[in-house]
């Protein structure tokens, strides 16, 4: 992940959303134990790094067509002493949908292959 980061750093550095002339071998020299990004691109490229909401929205606008929407079946219950409780749902159980290819299955060596629950609707 942290030679991804100095690698999309380099890019939006060439097209000057970031200081110019940054390069990934460079940023990865002065890596000790990090990735050393923040310190190459400075407070100002990261005033919005810990705003989830902006940094999904643009997540999702640079993977698009790749985003899946996950769909669940009707909840499952179980009586139990105390009540009732929501059963998960079996991994295969779990439908796919991307707006281009239709229903998709997820790749069996994939991390999410045996996934049961996803706390987003979208992949």
């Amino acid at each position: 992940m942290a030679s991804l980061k100095r690698q999309f750093t380099e890019l939006l550095s060439d097209i000057g959303f970031v200081r110019e002339g940054l390069r990934a071998r460079e940023i990865e020299k002065r890596a000790q134990g990090g990735d050393s990004v923040l310190d190459a691109t400075g407070e100002e490229a990261n005033t919005n790094a810990e705003n989830p909401k902006l940094i999904s929205a643009v997540m999702c606008a640079a993977l698009y067509p790749n985003v899946v929407q996950v769909k669940t079946p009707e909840g499952k219950f179980q009586k139990t002493g105390s009540g009732v409780v929501r059963l998960q749902p079996k991994s295969a159980e779990l439908k796919f949908v991307t707006k281009n290819d239709g229903y998709v299955h997820i790749h069996p060596s994939s991390v999410n292959y045996q996934v049961r629950h996803f706390d987003s609707p979208y992949l």
